[in-house]
């Protein structure tokens, strides 16, 4: 299947009033986005693949920009569906809800779709888009949440271990025929 870069999208710019699915990157996660692209540089990124929403879609351009690659966008590699999620203005009780998630995977615990289901879509979009060619080695741009699912299901450290630990931006390098080593890159 070859080897892909898995990156969660840079650091938002929160806006309460808006669906966190249409928020955008703040000054300093459009720097980041740089620093990563400098990370990455060497890892033989072939092209950029990301979610349709506005923030992951900001990070791909600015490091396809920079490595001076072609971009494109699947909506199967979108956050977990939590359009109607309210905004949670204390972190401490976000956490609690998304780790109720973490472990309920086939409830819905938060916003419109399971966990389980989530993590079936990414992956399948994930297979669909290794098959293409087996020689190119996409940079994958996502969100935190879905990926943690899918980097747990290759290797052994927990879906909420890892989502608690993974900044905006990181990145992970992942052969998908060995699986995950557990290394992310948190770029800050």
């Amino acid at each position: 299947m070859g080897r892909a870069v898995f990156v969660r999208h840079s650091e938002t710019r929160i806006e309460p009033q808006v669906s966190s699915h249409l928020w955008t990157l703040t000054d300093e996660g459009r720097d980041r986005c740089e620093r990563l692209a400098a990370g990455v540089s060497g890892l033989g990124i072939t092209r950029i693949v990301t979610s349709e929403e506005h923030k992951a879609q900001l990070t791909g351009q600015l490091i396809a920009k920079r490595l001076r690659l072609p971009i494109s966008s699947a909506a199967a590699l979108g956050e977990t569906r939590r359009e109607t999620l309210p905004y949670f203005s204390r972190s401490a009780h976000f956490r609690a809800v998304i780790k109720r998630a973490f472990e309920a995977p086939d409830e819905i615990v938060v916003g419109e779709e399971r966990f389980s289901d989530a993590l079936a879509r990414f992956s399948a979009c994930v297979d669909d888009l290794m098959s293409d060619d087996p020689g190119e080695v996409p940079a994958i741009v996502t969100h935190g949440t879905v990926l943690s699912l899918y980097l747990s299901q290759l290797g052994a450290t927990p879906a909420y271990s890892l989502w608690e630990r993974m900044g905006q931006p990181a990145y992970a390098v992942v052969d998908l025929e060995r699986g995950w080593t557990g290394r992310l890159v948190n770029v800050e």
